[in-house]
């Protein structure tokens, strides 16, 4: 979030790190109206509520995980000098979107991968890439 901001030159319309106590869409307005942590009160086109892993990130409850002596990543703590999972045996759990990211590329140095899943999830590649510079000026230059 905080790289998209500063791409496109956003910081100046974003409160980043501010909680939300109540939030409601007004119809005759067509805005959002918002009450802040701290009782401010904010009208807005868009509201991006950031709930998940881009608010608080949430550690598995999983019986007997502290018993565990070897290392443990969580896609929401990554951490930013990269995981080397060479010859190592590795369990992933969740195949939610950082799962699907991920799993292929730990596969690819892992001596063993084990990945469990509750529920499948169907997945298809994105392909993001630059953005055209006329499209750049032509469509997002052009946002409101």
């Amino acid at each position: 979030m905080q790289h998209v901001a500063d791409k496109f030159d956003l910081r100046r319309d974003i409160e980043f790190r501010t909680p939300i106590d109540k939030a409601a869409w007004d119809d005759n307005a067509s805005l959002w109206r918002l009450q802040t942590g701290q009782g401010d009160k904010v009208s807005c086109r868009f509201y991006v509520m950031a709930t998940g892993c881009l608010s608080v990130p949430k550690t598995p409850d999983i019986e007997g995980a502290d018993r565990f002596h070897g290392d443990m990543y969580s896609t929401s703590r990554w951490p930013h000098e990269g995981v080397d999972f060479t010859e190592m045996r590795v369990a992933v759990i969740g195949t939610g979107s950082s799962g699907v990211q991920s799993i292929p590329i730990i596969a690819g140095q892992a001596k063993e991968l084990t990945v469990f899943q509750r529920t499948a999830n169907f997945s298809v590649p994105a392909r993001n890439g630059p953005i055209p510079a006329k499209y750049e000026k032509t469509h997002i230059g052009a946002l409101p």
